[in-house]
Parts: C-alpha cells; sequence; structure tokens
C-alpha cells in the first residue's frame, strides 16, 4: 500500500479525514490521488463537509489539503494527549524532542525522556 486516507469520525454529514504516505513513496503525488479519492467517495455517500487537520510542521500535508481544495481556517497550539499512558509519553516525547519555533516550543531533551 503506497498511501491511505480514512476518516477519523463521522457525524451525519461531516467527517474528518487523516492521510499517510509511505516513506518510500512520499513526492510522487500518492497522497493526492488518495486525498482526492476519499473525497469523491464522501460525496457520494452524502458526506457534505469534510475537514483535514494537521501539526504546523507538516508541510506536506498542508500542501496536499490545499492541493486538492482546502482553505485554511485557524492556526492555533494544541495540547495533546492520549488515554493510554504509553502512547501519551512516546506522542508528547516526540514533541519535545523536535521542538516547534513556530509556536515557541523549544527542543526539551530531558522532558522528551
Amino acid at each position: 500500500m503506497f498511501s491511505w486516507c480514512l476518516t477519523d469520525w463521522v457525524v451525519d454529514d461531516e467527517c474528518e479525514i487523516g492521510i499517510e504516505t509511505d516513506e518510500n513513496y512520499q513526492g510522487n503525488g500518492w497522497a493526492r490521488k488518495t486525498a482526492l479519492g476519499t473525497l469523491t467517495i464522501a460525496k457520494q455517500r452524502g458526506i457534505k463537509k469534510v475537514g483535514w487537520q494537521c501539526w504546523s510542521n507538516n508541510i506536506a500535508s498542508q500542501r496536499t489539503a490545499l492541493s486538492v481544495g482546502f482553505k485554511p481556517l485557524a492556526d492555533f497550539p494544541v495540547l495533546f494527549g492520549w488515554n493510554h499512558p504509553l502512547n501519551n509519553l512516546l506522542v508528547n516525547g516526540n514533541h519535545y524532542m523536535r521542538g516547534d519555533r513556530k509556536y515557541e516550543v523549544e527542543k526539551d531533551y530531558p522532558r522528551a525522556a
């Protein structure tokens, strides 16, 4: 599988999608093709509003969203967590390991650990 796109949630006639492309196939248009296919199926199934969210440092996702017709609505800092303690530690550890200059989150290796 090169790329996948699925709904993160569906409520009535609205949904939000998530997308990912295998690292070996990135940069070849698979994400755009997959997103367009998903939007076509969503429309066929009566979905009238589709959302797309991504991290501020995920430029590829932002470009893909723009290329299939999404428009930026908001840019805001996110407090993120998982209910499962191990997942929460892994996700937030990665966040502090990388940092995010746009939101003044510096790399913080002790906090990441």
